[in-house]
C-alpha cells in the first residue's frame, strides 16, 4: 500500500465512533465486519499540519460493516462503535494532544465514479491535506456532523461543517 492509499485509509480510521444499530435484511448479501486495529502514522510537515504529525491509536472499539447489492457491489460501510484512543504529537516540539474515545458513527457512500460520500456524526477527526478543496493541511476535531466528498483519487472536494464545534490540533500542539 503506498503512502497516499495510507493517508486516505487513515482518514476513514480516524472516526471515534459511536453506537448505531442498523436493519440489514434489505440486502441478499450479509454484511461483512471488521475491527479496525491499532496504528501509528507519521505525516511529514505541511501535509496534516505544518509541523511533522504523528497520530497513533493502542487498538479500537469501533467495527466497521460492508453492505453489499444482490450483485455483490458494495453499497455502503458503516463504521461505528465506542471509538478510539486517539495521541497527536508534534514531532518537532513533542507537544502532545489526546483525545479519549467519545463515540460517533461514519457512513461511507461509494458512487459508481468512483467518488465517496462520508457522514460524520459525533466525535470525527478530518485531515486535510494541501491538495483538497478547502486546502490543507490541517487537522480538525469536529463534535457534530459533518459531510466529506471525496473524489476518486482520495481527494477531499468538499466538507460541510454547519453546526459542528472545532477544534484545531494542529494549533492545539503549536
Amino acid at each position: 500500500m503506498n503512502t497516499q492509499s495510507k493517508a486516505n485509509a487513515l482518514r476513514s480510521a480516524l472516526t471515534l465512533a459511536g453506537v448505531l444499530s442498523l436493519a440489514c435484511s434489505a440486502y441478499a448479501t450479509p454484511p461483512s465486519r471488521a475491527e479496525n486495529g491499532p496504528f501509528t502514522f507519521d505525516f511529514p510537515a505541511g501535509i496534516a499540519c505544518q509541523f511533522e504529525l504523528r497520530i497513533a491509536s493502542p487498538g479500537t472499539r469501533t467495527e466497521t460493516k460492508v453492505f453489499y447489492d444482490k450483485s455483490g457491489n458494495v453499497v455502503r460501510m458503516l463504521t461505528a462503535g465506542l471509538g478510539q484512543d486517539l495521541r497527536f504529537t508534534n514531532l518537532s516540539s513533542g507537544a502532545e494532544f489526546e483525545l479519549r474515545a467519545k463515540g460517533a458513527t461514519q457512513k461511507i457512500t461509494p458512487h459508481a465514479d468512483g467518488s465517496v460520500t462520508i457522514v460524520g456524526t459525533g466525535h470525527i477527526v478530518q485531515i486535510m491535506y494541501p491538495g483538497d478543496n478547502p486546502p490543507g493541511p490541517s487537522t480538525t476535531l469536529y463534535v457534530g456532523r459533518i459531510v466529506v466528498e471525496n473524489d476518486a483519487s482520495g481527494t477531499t472536494t468538499s466538507v460541510d461543517t454547519r453546526g459542528a464545534k472545532a477544534t484545531d490540533i494542529c494549533a492545539e500542539l503549536s
